[in-house]
């Protein structure tokens, strides 16, 4: 099992692997994290897929971007347990930003699918789902993923 932590400070570093399925799961707790990769593992079954998992590190405006308060090391080693748990090779990749929606349009690939696993409500939308809405209306293929 492999995973790779990449820092990423210009969110627009994230490039797309020619000629593969590029599958990137937005981090977000863990049980919904969790959830999608458990869909991406399914999805890339027998695939030649490469599977990233973006985790948005949100940082206040009083905070410096360069020295967020906590690591972003400490952060994808959260997200990085979790992949470990389901034996999975991804490559986890923190994005210190000030906007989570802004910084996942310019980080994600055009061409991938992206995954936010989290859960819905009826009445009241959650953060999941508001964040898979934004990203469909800024033309991504992105699915909200269900335990």
């Amino acid at each position: 099992m492999k995973t790779l932590l990449n820092q990423i400070s210009n969110p627009g570093d994230v490039a797309a692997t020619a000629g593969s399925l590029n599958v990137q799961v937005v981090a977000t707790s863990a049980s919904g994290t969790r959830t999608a990769l458990r869909a991406a593992q399914a999805m890339a079954a027998g695939l030649d897929a490469r599977i990233v998992v973006v985790v948005p590190q949100v940082v206040h405006y009083r905070e410096p971007l360069d020295h967020p308060t906590v690591s972003p090391d400490f952060v994808g080693d959260r997200f990085r347990a979790v992949a470990e748990e389901l034996a999975m090779e991804v490559e986890i990749r923190v994005c210190v930003c000030r906007s989570q929606t802004a910084a996942l349009v310019s980080a994600l690939p055009r061409d991938a699918v992206v995954l936010v696993g989290g859960k819905t409500r009826r009445w009241w939308p959650t953060a999941e789902q508001r964040l898979t809405a934004a990203l469909v209306s800024r033309g991504y293929r992105a699915l909200l993923v269900v335990a």
